[in-house]
């Protein structure tokens, strides 16, 4: 009887091992504003948000430095840069989120207008969605910010479940 209990026990806690796995993803930040070469406090609360909501859906999460960019070659090396550190991770899935700041009208105050994301498989190289969207407010409150950044993670959560 005690063979048979302890075969039991193992058989189950095999079984309930190999259903408890997470998927892991990387995220890199990258931020378009031709007014500063630092990440703005914006653009960290995106990171920040999207970070904690893949968290609570059950991913394994890591990242890259948040980076600010001028260009799309820039863009493409970090990106190769980002999918190089998720692979030494062993992360599932690579998500570079790109955020574009323009200036308001003649006023010194800058805005988030426009969010690019692309989801790259670490094992094949392959995009599996790039998909932009424009921000129609021009100027978001932090809580706005946060309810977009929300969004944003359950499309990105949405593309990677499909």
């Amino acid at each position: 009887m005690g063979k048979n209990k302890t075969l039991l026990i193992v058989s189950i806690l095999f079984f309930c091992c190999t259903c408890c796995f997470a998927k892991q993803v990387s995220f890199q930040i990258v931020q378009h504003d031709n007014r500063c070469d630092k990440i703005t406090e914006q653009s960290y609360v995106v990171e920040d948000k999207l970070l904690n909501d893949f968290f609570e859906y059950g991913y394994i999460v890591t990242n890259s430095d948040a980076s600010v960019s001028s260009s799309e070659d820039e863009d493409q090396n970090l990106l190769c840069t980002g999918i190089k550190e998720a692979i030494e991770g062993y992360s599932d899935y690579f998500i570079q989120v790109k955020l574009y700041y323009e200036l308001i009208g003649g006023s010194q105050l800058v805005c988030l207008r426009r969010i690019n994301w692309v989801i790259t498989n670490v094992l094949t190289g392959s995009t599996v969605t790039s998909k932009s969207f424009t921000v129609e407010k021009e100027y978001l409150t932090n809580d706005e910010l946060i309810k977009l950044t929300s969004q944003l993670g359950a499309d990105i959560n949405k593309s990677l479940k499909a």
